[in-house]
């Protein structure tokens, strides 16, 4: 069995990506047929220095004798990994009082998603369609073909849009969400990759898996997204949506969707109501909705509630939901509130108490309790 890592929960394991994707990459790797490839070892690094914030980890991995029992372990431990964290603020920062936490522009946004797509085309995720070239075999073209920005212009409808790096400082909104949802669609993680000495050729990219990539892309992009002014985010079907935006509150929904096991059994119920709630035209009976779809999910943890809780607190909680016409409906509720801030207020209530118990039972299956 893999033993204790007391590491992985400390600031060097810091993850830049998906908890969950990050397992299951370290799983194939693990489960890979033949088993540990001729280059296996430095596809994990690979993937280690993809993951994490810091280069340690796969530092640590490379010092290691056995290389499959520490990744079993990283698999074993992976709920302690600690998640990406923000900077602690600065003296200024720390000394002005009720200062409204700044958004990105579209400028900036515009300027994050650059380095978002720069970064992830240096490491090989648009070779399958834009190509590459071999100092051996010459240019190998990708699914776009022989000319893939002119492919890409022709399914944009338009041009002077990418490459990114040249045009991104003029983006419009429309232009920076056009530009985010092609890339959705031809992005590709590359599962192996082999360095060719020969006349400084290069990094050659192969055996993409697309599913991983977008649903990694999606959650660098929406990370970036939930830190503007823009009110939009990408949605599951690879294109942008407009939410409900503009406060500080976005940093705890991007965390809730980035978490594999927000909510539980009620994972896609869960998700569905942010969804629903924060679209910027909810109409009032979707709010509603989504707001009791929350309150089931805190239903089925209300065991939990009571005993890390403190005693009212359970019956305070679900008295919102029965006691202010948004559950049953009946004559003698409460309907006399303004319906947006009420609603805004127990909807964030209820995501925050979903997160504090995903937190607990997090930490109840570390303890083994």
């Amino acid at each position: 069995m893999p033993s204790d890592r007391k590491n992985f929960g400390t600031s060097i394991f810091e993850l830049r990506w998906p908890i969950e994707i990050l397992v299951e990459e370290v799983r194939r790797l693990l489960d890979s047929d033949p088993p540990k490839f001729a280059n296996w070892s430095e596809e994990c690094e690979r993937l280690l220095e993809e993951a994490f914030r810091s280069q340690e980890p796969a530092v640590e991995f490379r010092a290691e004798s056995d290389k499959g029992e520490w990744l079993a372990a990283l698999v074993e431990h992976a709920q302690r990994l600690p998640r990406a964290t923000k900077p602690k603020p600065y003296f200024s920062q720390r000394g002005r009082e009720r200062v409204e936490p700044s958004r990105l522009s579209l400028g900036e946004t515009a300027r994050r998603v650059r380095d978002l797509i720069s970064d992830l085309e240096r490491r090989g995720y648009l070779v399958q369609a834009l190509g590459q070239n071999c100092v051996d075999t010459g240019e190998q073209f990708g699914t776009l073909g022989s000319a893939p920005w002119d492919e890409l212009h022709r399914r944009l409808g338009r041009n002077d849009l990418l490459p990114i790096e040249r045009w991104w400082s003029e983006y419009v909104l429309d232009d920076l969400c056009d530009v985010i949802e092609i890339i959705h669609d031809v992005i590709a993680r590359p599962a192996r990759a082999y360095f060719h000495n020969y006349g400084a050729c290069g990094w050659h990219y192969q055996d993409f898996r697309t599913g991983v990539a977008q649903r990694l892309y999606r959650a660098l992009v929406n990370e970036i997204l939930g830190e503007s002014n823009l009110g939009v985010a990408l949605g599951e079907g690879g294109r942008c949506e407009e939410v409900a935006g503009g406060d500080e509150l976005e940093p705890l929904i991007a965390n809730a969707r980035a978490d594999g096991n927000s909510g539980g059994a009620q994972h896609d119920d869960f998700l569905d109501a942010l969804d629903l709630f924060r679209r910027r035209r909810a109409t009032e009976t979707e709010k509603r909705a989504a707001i009791v779809t929350l309150a089931g999910v805190l239903e089925e943890r209300r065991d939990l509630i009571r005993e890390n809780f403190l005693q009212k607190d359970d019956r305070a909680l679900f008295e919102i939901a029965n006691k202010f016409n948004l559950h049953h409906r009946k004559v003698d509720q409460h309907n006399k509130y303004d319906v947006e801030l009420y609603f805004q207020w127990i909807f964030y209530w209820y995501v925050s108490t979903i997160r504090l118990t995903d937190k607990i039972l997090e930490r109840q299956a570390v303890s083994g309790l």
